[in-house]
C-alpha cells in the first residue's frame, strides 16, 4: 500500500502529473463557469433579465448563449411559439383558439404573473414564489386569457384563430374522437328507379 502511495505522490510531482492536475483544475473551472454563469435561450424564446441589486427587467434583444453575474443576474424566457388551447368536456373538444405570446406586452403579464421561465405546450412554468405542486402551463395561462368573454385585449396575446357562434351559424371545431363515428345506414329512395330499356 506504501509503496502505491509512494509511486502515486512521484507521479504528481512529475511533470506528466503537473499537467494532469493542471488539466483537472481547468475542468472543473469550466463546468463551475457553464453551470454558474452561462444561459441558453432557444432561437424561438423571448429572453430578459433580472438584476437581483436593482430590480431591473431587461428585454433582451437576442438569442443564444449569455454570459452573466452568477447569483446577481437571472436570465429567464418565454416561449413564443403559436400554441393551440381547447375548452373540452366529455373528450369533446368545444372550442379552439391559436394564441401566442406578443412580446411587446411583456412588462404587464411580468406584473401579473411573476418572473419565471414560461414555457410552451405541456411544461409548466417556473414562476418564482409559487411551489412545485402549483405551478401552472403557460399554455393555460394564455388559455385564460382567450376566453375571458369579457371583451378585453391583452397587450401580451395574441389570437391568431378560433372558433366563434353567431345567432344563425354556429361553426364548431371537432376533435378526431368525436368524428369517429359508425357509417349512417343509406336513406331509403322515393323516387321511382328506371330500367334501361332492353
Amino acid at each position: 500500500m506504501d509503496e502505491i502511495f509512494e509511486f502515486l505522490s512521484s507521479f504528481f510531482k512529475s511533470v506528466p502529473g503537473i499537467i494532469l492536475k493542471g488539466v483537472g483544475v481547468l475542468v472543473f473551472l469550466a463546468i463551475s463557469f457553464r453551470i454558474t454563469c452561462v444561459n441558453f435561450v432557444e432561437n424561438y424564446e423571448l429572453a430578459y433579465k433580472y438584476d437581483k441589486v436593482s430590480g431591473e427587467i431587461i428585454k433582451l434583444d437576442r438569442t443564444g448563449y449569455f454570459v452573466t453575474s452568477p447569483f446577481v443576474v437571472a436570465v429567464h424566457a418565454i416561449d413564443l411559439r403559436p400554441m393551440q388551447v381547447c375548452i373540452t368536456a366529455n373528450r369533446r373538444t368545444l372550442n379552439c383558439k391559436l394564441v401566442e405570446f406578443n412580446p411587446e406586452g411583456m412588462d404587464l403579464f411580468l406584473a401579473w404573473h411573476g418572473r419565471g421561465d414560461y414555457e410552451g405546450p405541456g411544461n409548466t412554468s417556473s414562476s418564482n414564489g409559487v411551489s412545485a405542486t402549483t405551478k401552472t402551463p403557460f399554455s393555460e395561462i394564455l388559455m385564460a386569457y382567450a376566453f375571458d368573454g369579457t371583451g378585453n385585449s391583452y397587450p401580451f396575446l395574441k389570437v391568431s384563430q378560433g372558433t366563434t357562434t353567431v345567432a344563425t351559424n354556429t361553426v364548431t371545431t371537432v376533435s378526431a374522437e368525436a368524428v369517429a363515428l359508425p357509417p349512417a345506414a343509406p336513406a331509403p329512395s322515393t323516387m321511382p328507379v328506371e330500367e334501361p330499356a332492353p
